[in-house]
């Protein structure tokens, strides 16, 4: 895309028809402002800003959700913690197994 605009241009200027590229240019500025002015401008629904686009009721409604989350996750926390224990008394069994510690000093 890039290419063909560059090529119009070049052809332009190269037989001699300044004020058709002027056009051109001013076109080209033209579109490149009403682009960055589309961009920019945010979308109707968005103008209120949050208080007008989300109810405070919902989040309401949300809250039970939120509360059995959060069991959830203190579940699979507390179950990290007790394997995470077992893991560290079988260590311990481990690192007091003569045959253990034996094998560890051989290699």
């Amino acid at each position: 895309m890039i290419k063909l605009f560059r090529n119009i241009r070049q052809n332009l200027l190269n037989e001699g028809k300044t004020m058709k590229y002027f056009k051109y240019a001013i076109g080209e500025i033209v579109l490149v402002v009403i682009g960055i002015l589309i961009t920019e401008n945010p979308a109707p629904s968005l103008k209120g800003g949050f208080s007008r686009r989300y109810n405070p009721l919902s989040f309401c409604a949300l809250a039970p959700f939120l509360a059995s989350d959060e069991a959830f996750s203190l579940r699979g926390m507390h179950k990290a913690s007790e394997g995470i224990q077992q893991q560290n008394l079988y260590n311990q069994s481990l690192l007091t197994d003569k045959k253990f510690k034996e094998l560890l000093i051989l290699e």
